[in-house]
């Protein structure tokens, strides 16, 4: 409830660790010099005597009042009375609705807590369809991107109001719908923001699959872009619609919307399905696999994005990397060598909003189509012996096919 005169909280409740301030910043307070005065004067109680006290118990250093207007009672040394500082909170500022503590901070050299909080004001329109109402998991970077990052999924009863929690099947996630919502989080120092593909609304039933077209070391980005075009064909051959953006990286995404028909674990079996059949055709070119030793010169096809609880960077999201890139959605057009996903940041971004004429994700929603059923069946397990394989026919000679017919019921 207070400080007490020996510089110790006075009542003190255990609410949880403040996150968004490393140990070197949680100091007291400084009087503002420039804050306004109030004079206290300590009363007696009626028919008490007041007790002088060695000094006065305040949270903050007392400021005398000056030499000309102190009350003397005739001792060689009077005694001043006491006027505590009362010092406002410093670097705090509202914005959309939301205060912001430490909004100079800066995230990024040159781009501070403030600017992501006005940056995702200016994109909120487009951003909120992919990320309102659906679960969250978000990387915090509480003393920039150069300090400590961390993923995290749970709110630990320590959120903003405009952001919620919640768990799918023990999966914890946090969630927003509004744009004071974007803003908490920038209060929170969120800078990435990934959301499942799936709404709250029905968290084990997924609404868009994501393809991640990750380059290994050695691969041209220009590469990267005609791969994308070739999932983008493949894709459409079975029916599906595709859309694409950058990652704030050096990969593409290709975002499929869906029916939300299938569960997480069948959608997962086919999007890995149609990675291992790229990787069959073209090996030289793709992988299916994370692993490192063979990604040199090769693109992986990160299907691994598609699980329960599984994540992948929303679309207009800013990344927790030099530059302050976004993951910008893009027309199919634009995926031409020349692109530059470097040009698409915090700064730039909300002007090139201000010229679309039109979203190049228009229809996205509308596109969705549900996973084929076929797709959907797990695999028959055989019931009867295999048949084994014929040997290679010698040189020179015409190997053909034998049928042997079932023996006849004895009687």
């Amino acid at each position: 409830t207070a400080w007490s005169g020996a510089g110790r909280v006075r009542h003190p409740v255990y609410l949880g660790l403040c996150e968004d301030k490393s140990a070197d910043q949680v100091v007291l307070t400084v009087p503002d010099p420039e804050a306004k005065r109030s004079v206290v004067k300590p009363r007696a109680a009626p028919g008490r005597v007041s007790v002088a006290r060695r000094g006065p118990k305040i949270a903050v250093p007392p400021v005398h009042r000056p030499q000309s207007t102190r009350k003397t009672t005739g001792a060689a040394n009077p005694r001043p009375s006491v006027v505590i500082a009362h010092a406002p909170k410093r670097g705090r500022e509202t914005i959309g609705g939301v205060e912001l503590s430490h909004a100079d901070r800066p995230l990024w050299p040159g781009i501070t807590k403030r600017d992501l909080a006005e940056y995702w004001l200016a994109v909120a329109e487009h951003a909120l369809p992919g990320l309102a109402q659906r679960p969250l998991a978000i990387v915090r970077c509480p003393e920039g991107i150069a300090g400590e990052h961390f993923f995290q999924k749970r709110g630990n009863g320590l959120l903003p109001e405009q952001i919620r929690e919640g768990s799918a099947t023990g999966s914890p996630f946090l969630a927003i719908d509004k744009p004071e919502g974007l803003v908490a989080m920038a209060q929170m120092s969120a800078i990435e923001l990934h959301p499942w593909g799936a709404r709250e609304a029905d968290p084990l039933h997924p609404d868009w699959i994501v393809l991640d077209l990750d380059p290994g070391e050695g691969v041209a980005f220009s590469e990267v872009i005609q791969a994308a075009h070739d999932v983008r064909d493949r894709l459409k051959a079975l029916g599906f619609a595709a859309f694409p953006r950058t990652t704030g990286g050096k990969g593409l995404h290709v975002v499929v919307p869906i029916a939300p028909r299938a569960d997480w674990e069948q959608t997962k079996a086919f999007c890995r399905t149609f990675a291992e059949a790229m990787s069959q055709e073209e090996p030289h070119r793709f992988l299916p696999t994370l692993s490192k030793a063979e990604r040199r010169g090769r693109i992986l096809i990160d299907y691994l994005r598609n699980g329960l609880g599984a994540t992948a960077i929303g679309w207009f999201c800013p990344r927790a990397r030099p530059g302050a890139t976004v993951a910008m959605p893009l027309a199919w057009p634009e995926v031409k060598p020349g692109l530059n996903p470097a040009t698409f940041t915090v700064r730039t971004v909300p002007g090139l909003l201000r010229k679309w004429k039109h979203d190049p994700w228009d229809g996205f929603g509308e596109a969705a189509k549900p996973i084929p059923e076929l797709a959907l069946q797990p695999p028959r397990i055989a019931t009867k012996p295999a048949v084994p394989r014929a040997t290679p026919a010698p040189e020179g000679r015409v190997s053909g096919i034998v049928v042997a017919h079932k023996p006849r019921k004895r009687s």
